[in-house]
């Protein structure tokens, strides 16, 4: 499958919307086949989220919520995705809010 070789392919300190591209497609197949727990899916998450923006990941935000399990990998995508520590203070008021703590 196809997916095995995108995460090999050296992405640059900066990414472009190619890069976002190959990004998003990682997270599509990860999440049509519900593989959650795969250590792709995280900083697949987080690149394409930093290109794009949040809205974009929105969706698939929603799918992990929903599941009440993936709470740690959900904090870790936001922070990731706004270039912040885990533990920033404006960020833990956020994840209490959504129920992530």
């Amino acid at each position: 499958m196809m997916l095995f070789c995108f995460p090999r392919y050296p992405f640059p300190e900066t990414l472009t919307f190619d890069d976002a591209y190959i990004h998003g497609e990682i997270v599509r197949i990860l999440m049509k086949q519900q593989k959650y727990d795969d250590p792709r899916l995280g900083p697949s998450l987080i690149a394409l989220g930093r290109v794009m923006g949040l809205t974009v990941i929105e969706k698939y935000v929603d799918t992990l919520d929903k599941t009440f399990k993936y709470s740690k990998l959900l904090r870790e995508v936001y922070a990731g995705v706004n270039g912040k520590d885990v533990e920033d203070p404006d960020l833990q008021q956020f994840f209490k809010f959504k129920c992530w703590i």
